[in-house]
């Protein structure tokens, strides 16, 4: 994915790809994250994330040099980072990707998401996406909300599909895609 931009701009948020990692950088994910146990656990896997700034680091560095098959944004609103968006599993051949997002609780109903999704689809369009695929859980209705406002449509519900350690249960899993008809066209 590298003819995506190291920077996206938007009137409120700024999206910055890891290019170069540091430790400070892990900290400061780290620290965007602190506190929102319960807001990120409830429907996510926290406990697989990286434990340590220096494991963060060492994700991070992996992430960097697999470049050509995912970018991740750190969402910024002003000097705060606020969440982080990848487009992964990019298909050349294809022309698809996955998108993955997330907000600290703080940030979240101001319409950040929304914007920082708008940079990254604009962007994928232009290097020639025809579809952006997402998945979220089913019972997230925030999530579910803004995939249908950027005109996502349901493709379908994998039922019990992921184990959620913070309910103790199994989860459905909602797969929503866009596709963008006028590169349909555009084989390379």
């Amino acid at each position: 994915m590298n003819f995506m931009p190291d920077e996206l701009i938007g009137e409120r948020v700024v999206l910055r790809a890891i290019v170069n990692p540091t430790l400070e950088l892990a900290a400061e994910f780290d620290n965007m994250r602190a506190g929102g146990e319960e807001h990120f656990a409830e429907f996510e896997n926290i406990s697989s994330s990286p434990s340590s700034p220096e494991d963060r680091l060492d994700w991070f560095k992996w992430m960097a040099e697999n470049r050509d098959k995912k970018v991740y944004y750190l969402i910024y609103a002003g000097d705060e980072m606020i969440g982080a968006i990848i487009a992964q599993h990019y298909s050349e051949r294809d022309r698809n990707c996955e998108i993955g997002y997330h907000l600290k609780e703080s940030a979240t109903g101001k319409g950040y998401m929304m914007e920082a999704m708008q940079l990254v689809m604009r962007a994928l369009q232009d290097g020639g996406l025809m579809k952006l695929k997402a998945g979220t859980d089913a019972g997230n209705e925030r999530s579910t909300n803004l995939l249908k406002k950027l005109e996502y449509q349901l493709e379908g519900i994998l039922k019990k599909d992921y184990y959620l350690k913070s309910k103790g249960e199994f989860r459905d899993y909602a797969l929503y895609a866009k596709i963008y008809e006028e590169n349909a066209g555009q084989v390379k």
